[in-house]
């Protein structure tokens, strides 16, 4: 009897240090998800419908916000205006260019054909390197390296800097974007081909698949239609959240030009600009209300086209 109590009581010790460390392990991140989402967004969705008055003190203002950030998106050459036009162009550009040719380079890559492997190295270089040294050799290549190049050997003087340009900055923006983040695509599309069964492959060269862009189309793409998929579910969601790499090229003071959504919430948030936080909190709830459902709705337009494997 006065064993079984021990071993009663060794067990309810075990259980409870088993639960303080489980606990000791979780009470961090759990207080970061407290603080960092749900205290942070149910007080968006409040200052969203409040103002701060002439004494600091926050009142409520209804929609007034809502009716304030649909006017700048609305007023003809508005900054929200072009950051809106900007971050539809910029998602296009990913979508019709860093897509199609991660996709066709990435099958490249899974032929093994011959140069595949400097293909490989070149496209993974933003991937090995800091993503500040990245950044900074790109910045001084088209600020000072290009202009000097155009200056000594085809005599263009005073050739403009690319990058700090406005007229030129949103392209080298949108260029940069689909450099860097061809290297990502190239490991994720390969991976997920190289994860196709070799025995599908046989199959489908007997019955009758000859060429190499038959097999792209007609068997691997519809293989890894899942990862394409999620690539333009999260391309399509970040419509209105990307601010690209205007923050490390330009921190706070980018060019009107090249402002996005994302980096237009950003710079205000960066430059201390309080008043403007209870509109920035109710165009981010409005946001929400016209992205949720629409991503919703690409999601069902998506699975109607799943292939049938």
């Amino acid at each position: 009897m006065e064993m079984q109590t021990v071993q009663r009581k060794k067990l309810r010790q075990d259980v409870v240090k088993k639960n303080v460390f489980v606990w000791s392990i979780l009470f961090y991140p759990m207080l970061c998800f407290a603080v960092f989402y749900v205290y942070v967004n149910i007080n968006s969705f409040i200052m969203a419908f409040q103002k701060t008055d002439i004494y600091g003190n926050s009142v409520w203002f209804g929609f007034g916000n809502f009716k304030t950030f649909i006017k700048m998106i609305v007023e003809d050459g508005g900054i929200l205006r072009i950051s809106f036009k900007n971050s539809i162009v910029y998602y296009l550009f990913n979508l019709c260019l860093e897509i199609p040719l991660g996709l066709i380079f990435s099958y490249l890559l899974y032929k093994k054909l011959p140069g595949s492997s400097v293909i490989r190295g070149i496209a993974m270089l933003p991937q090995v390197i800091s993503a500040l040294v990245v950044t900074l050799l790109f910045k001084n290549f088209m600020d000072n390296a290009i202009p000097a190049v155009m200056e000594q050997i085809f005599h263009k003087d005073n050739f403009p800097s690319l990058l700090s340009n406005p007229k030129y900055s949103f392209g080298t923006i949108i260029f940069y974007s689909i450099w860097t983040g061809f290297s990502s695509s190239l490991i994720v599309y390969s991976n997920a081909m190289n994860g196709v069964d070799p025995d599908v492959m046989h199959s489908a060269h007997i019955d009758g698949v000859d060429s190499m862009w038959q097999e792209l189309f007609y068997i691997i793409l519809p293989l890894i239609f899942g990862t394409i998929q999620t690539y333009l579910l999260t391309g399509f969601t970040s419509i209105l959240m990307n601010a690209g790499p205007l923050a490390a090229f330009f921190e706070a003071y980018a060019p009107e030009e090249t402002y996005m959504v994302g980096y237009y919430y950003l710079s205000r948030i960066l430059r201390g600009n309080e008043h403007e936080y209870n509109m920035l909190a109710a165009g981010g709830l409005l946001m929400t209300l016209v992205a949720a459902p629409c991503t919703w709705g690409l999601k069902k337009l998506l699975d109607k086209f799943v292939p049938e494997v």
